[in-house]
């Protein structure tokens, strides 16, 4: 019986494994990864310039008056397919360009647009526009090709589908209207090859006033991912779903038979535990000095959250934080599993002075999914009464930093802790953890840049401590949280791994090898459920195309300027870079 439920966990854990690893490709996917409808202003760049832009959930009206020039971006993506739909309306058309709607790249600097023209004649121009100037939408540039593809009549509704099909090598508008209007037109690789190639495409409406004004109205916008592997590649097969369900119950009843067989032991840990607060007490008594130590430690704590509180309010990464602070909107307002998704249409473009240059995708693992959810969930009860807030909102900053601070003070009581158990002096831990609750490096980056590093190192320290306790099934669950925070954490994971499978018996290690498996399974469900079970695995390989494999622009393969190390001061050198060059 004994070994029955030593290798029960085990062979559960394999199944569990052989599951993620198996290929999203095997099982029966979907038409569509995702479907979304209506405007969302915290998704949607809109540029009024001296006219108005108004973006509600159901409708967009934007005005020009004479020499006006609005634009709004609806999406921006990476993917090799999307799809996308809306209504829309001119009410006043004298105008030099009372409307244009189309797909471009401020990369290729080309694009095809449907432009409902001024009164009287009221065409509707399919139009291929080459060597423009990237702005909030593609400016000037030649027309290389233009077709009449209908008319129509202000105040009536026509509906515009725009398709991006890379791997057919196809861009393609269609409009249609109930006065039987109907019009296609097709971008192909003979006009604009590198559009194809790894180039963000953006949609986008404008209106260009001259000396007229145009009124317009936008509506029933809807946005479609086709099934693709991307971040997250998504099946619809009961057969995959079935093996999860069933893995998951398994593991939820190994697990509860676990926690009855060992529950003298875990009450055991827990009154240790509750009793730290006593043992402290007797520290602080017995120890000379000790009162006064710990008065000490509490100091240096408020100095350092008060220091760091003053901080936030100086700025942020432009990019990372602004897109950290998205993906608390999209995991509060359209579920966590949206991540995957739904940021692969989103560009920042104010970050860029309105040029929709790069989408927000979530490059990160579900541990971070779960993080950026509990902020967004946290933002929305302290200052939205639990409902939708802005991504303008201050206060989403703040709590940002705040949890990183937290997260910071946490990393500096694990190193404390972590050389306490490696017999390390008082006085030697408590300038350990000093250097680094202090270090002007991690204050900028968790309290100004909003950088997350910090949240990801907690899980490394956490599996380093446990291990020197000698707790293994914690020491590999914590790290492997922590795997599963960013893809860099690869690497700390191989390396501590290897010193683990050391330190710990081998029958040790089998046995917190396969709790872990199964414990972090069950974690991952309503993940793994809304997507695929190869979720981890798949981002993990993504992340390897995009970054290494060439499945992004050259310009945008880079590596971090803003990792504090050395290591830059050496290649830059033998690169022969000097003066304010070698300052990076």
């Amino acid at each position: 019986m004994r070994r029955v439920a030593y290798w029960a966990p085990a062979v559960l854990a394999l199944l569990m494994l052989a599951l993620t690893f198996t290929p999203a490709e095997v099982w029966r996917a979907p038409v569509d990864d995702a479907v979304y409808h209506g405007f969302d202003p915290n998704l949607m760049y809109a540029r009024a310039g001296s006219g108005t832009v108004h973006v509600s959930p159901g409708s967009i009206d934007m005005t020009a008056p004479p020499n006006s020039y609005p634009t709004v971006n609806l999406a921006t993506t990476l993917l090799p397919k999307l799809t996308a739909g809306l209504d829309v309306s001119v009410a006043e058309n004298t105008a030099a360009e009372p409307l244009r709607v189309g797909l471009w790249s401020p990369w290729t600097q080309s694009g095809q647009f449907l432009v409902f023209g001024p009164a009287p004649q009221n065409l509707i121009t399919a139009e291929t526009i080459l060597n423009g100037l990237p702005g909030s939408t593609l400016i000037g540039g030649p027309i290389t090709r233009s077709t009449v593809v209908g008319n129509y009549q202000p105040g009536n509704i026509y509906h515009v589908s725009l398709v991006i099909d890379k791997p057919n090598r196809i861009i393609e508008t269609i409009v249609s209207g109930d006065d039987g209007t109907r019009g296609q037109a097709t971008m192909a690789t003979d006009q604009s090859p590198a559009i194809f190639g790894a180039a963000q495409v953006s949609l986008g409406a404008s209106a260009f006033a001259g000396s007229g004004t145009s009124r317009v109205t936008l509506r029933n916008y809807s946005l479609t991912f086709p099934h693709q592997r991307a971040w997250a590649s998504k099946v619809a097969d009961s057969r995959a779903q079935f093996i999860l369900v069933a893995l998951i119950a398994l593991g939820l009843l190994a697990f509860a038979i676990a926690i009855v067989a060992r529950r003298q032991s875990i009450a055991a840990w827990f009154w240790g535990a509750a009793g730290i607060q006593t043992r402290m007490r007797g520290v602080a008594a017995e120890r000379p000095g000790g009162r006064r130590g710990l008065v000490v430690m509490a100091g240096a704590i408020g100095v350092y959250l008060v220091g760091n509180a003053l901080l936030f309010p100086l700025g942020g990464h432009p990019f990372d934080f602004a897109a950290e602070k998205l993906y608390a909107y999209v995991a509060h307002s359209y579920g966590p599993s949206q991540l995957y998704y739904l940021p692969n249409a989103v560009s920042l473009a104010a970050i860029w002075g309105g040029v929709p240059y790069v989408e927000s995708a979530f490059p990160y693992e579900p541990v971070v999914v779960y993080l950026f959810a509990g902020i967004g969930g946290l933002n929305s009860a302290l200052f939205a009464g639990g409902g939708a807030f802005s991504l303008s909102d201050s206060h989403l900053d703040y709590v940002i930093k705040g949890i990183n601070v937290l997260f910071g003070l946490a990393d500096g009581a694990l190193i404390y802790l972590i050389l306490g158990r490696l017999g390390v002096s008082m006085k030697a831990r408590l300038i350990a953890a000093g250097l680094f609750l202090f270090n002007p490096a991690v204050w900028f980056s968790m309290s100004i840049w909003g950088q997350t590093h910090v949240m990801s190192i907690f899980f490394v320290l956490a599996a380093v401590l446990m291990a020197e306790k000698g707790h293994a099934v914690w020491a590999w669950l914590a790290l492997a949280a922590g795997t599963l925070t960013r893809p860099q954490m690869l690497v700390f994971a191989l390396i501590v791994g290897i010193v683990f499978l050391k330190m710990f018996p081998w029958r040790h290690n089998i046995s917190a090898l396969s709790w872990t498996v199964i414990v972090t399974f069950i974690v991952l469900a309503p993940l793994t459920l809304a997507t695929s079970p190869s979720l981890p695995v798949d981002v993990m390989v993504h992340n390897f195309s995009v970054q290494e494999g060439g499945g992004n622009g050259g310009a945008l393969t880079t590596v971090s300027q803003d990792a504090f190390s050395i290591w830059p001061l050496v290649t830059y050198l033998a690169h022969g870079a000097g003066g304010l060059g070698r300052v990076l």
